[in-house]
């Protein structure tokens, strides 16, 4: 039942002819057009799981390999604990700042960075590669957006009805919010438009975003044409936990904030 899970990529093991095709004849078939109706590509593999990590005929995925086969399969193992690496990072932003974020980049991200803001020049640069109809599709999307939220705003109040009793509430925004964005094949220009608007209509003086760069070093341009339209003030090269990290507790060039939303 492919609606129980979120199946991207299916794996048919079985006896399989030598033009990569179920021997199995009707129900084999009728197994591949249930995936094929879905949506869902698939990879032939003749014998069992035990063989299916050698000797393999793909189908979708000619450069299949055994080891890539091991990081499918492995996929569904959650016994890894990733916490210990998270913590070192973490550790490591905060005893070493920009140098642990420039490492870092390099490492995860493949980028050799010579900063790690983005200039004003940088997003000028990228608002001109995006189609005129994109930002027209942004710009849209962020008055809806703002209309919505507008409508969301808390205001103070004071109630002063008898003598010598005040009573009230003073709604205050945060001084400065950071915002996550993904980037790379995971670019979701809207997830800027729906964090950094409502910060602003909040009142927030300052909203900082973070975002990978690619091994270019660039941000995806349709994230920082969205991060214009938006009024994000400040915008980082940075992805991964040490983002979130330099967020949390800053550095010498980011700027800690008290708040961090992301997707």
């Amino acid at each position: 039942n492919k609606d129980e899970r979120n199946i991207r990529h299916a794996i048919f093991l079985g006896d399989l002819t030598d033009q990569c095709q179920p021997k199995e004849g009707q129900e084999g078939a009728d197994a591949l057009k249930i995936l094929e109706d879905a949506g869902i590509t698939y990879s032939l593999v003749r014998g069992n799981h035990d063989t299916a990590l050698s000797g393999l005929d793909s189908k979708y995925e000619p450069t299949a390999t055994p080891e890539a086969f091991d990081e499918i399969f492995a996929r569904d193992n959650i016994a890894s604990n990733v916490e210990g690496i998270v913590t070192g990072i973490i550790a490591d932003v905060i005893a070493n700042g920009d140098k642990a974020l420039y490492a870092y980049a390099k490492k995860f991200d493949k980028a050799d960075l010579t900063s790690l803001e983005v200039t004003p020049e940088e997003i000028e640069e990228a608002v001109a590669s995006v189609a005129p109809e994109f930002l027209d599709i942004l710009r849209e999307a962020a008055v809806n957006i703002r209309a919505f939220h507008e409508k969301q705003v808390r205001n103070s109040f004071i109630i002063n009805e008898q003598n010598g009793v005040v009573m009230g509430q003073k709604v205050i925004p945060v001084d400065r919010a950071g915002l996550y964005v993904p980037g790379g094949t995971a670019a979701y220009p809207s997830t800027v438009l729906m964090d950094a608007i409502p910060a602003k209509i909040a009142g927030v003086p300052e909203v900082v975003m973070v975002s990978p760069p690619g091994a270019d070093g660039k941000i995806n341009p349709v994230i920082l044409a969205a991060a214009a339209i938006a009024g994000v003030d400040k915008i980082f090269k940075l992805g991964g936990a040490q983002a979130v990290a330099a967020l949390a507790y800053g550095t010498e060039s980011v700027p800690k904030v008290d708040k961090i939303v992301g997707p």
